[in-house]
């Protein structure tokens, strides 16, 4: 498997707390993400994340496919008292970008 770190960024906020990086991974790009700590208990994101996929895709929604991966494969990314990342292939199309649904809700576009 050939991986390159393109970029890697770690936020503290609510809207993007987990750790996270951008890669190559043999010639595709993809989003790995860690999970959050708190009060010394750490979270499950990663499984709920392909937990929630794979229920969208189950209900015929269409759902960003998240997967599991080994923790040891990405020493970047901050991963807390578990074993895996979550990962899923670039889902944003050339030219867009993304924009969290509070920032969306609260946009002049939306509100007009």
């Amino acid at each position: 498997m050939d991986i390159r770190l393109i970029s890697k960024q770690d936020t503290v906020t609510s809207r993007g707390m987990l750790s996270k990086g951008w890669y190559f991974i043999d010639n595709e790009i993809c989003m790995v993400k860690g999970n959050s700590i708190e009060n010394g208990i750490s979270g499950y994101e990663p499984y709920c994340e392909v937990i929630a996929s794979r229920i969208g895709k189950l209900l015929g929604f269409d759902c960003i496919p998240y997967t599991i991966i080994s923790k040891e494969k990405f020493p970047e990314i901050k991963v807390y008292n578990i074993n895996h990342l979550s990962i899923c292939k670039d889902f944003i199309p050339k030219g867009c970008r993304s924009m969290s649904m509070y920032k969306f809700i609260t946009s002049k576009t939306f509100n007009e």
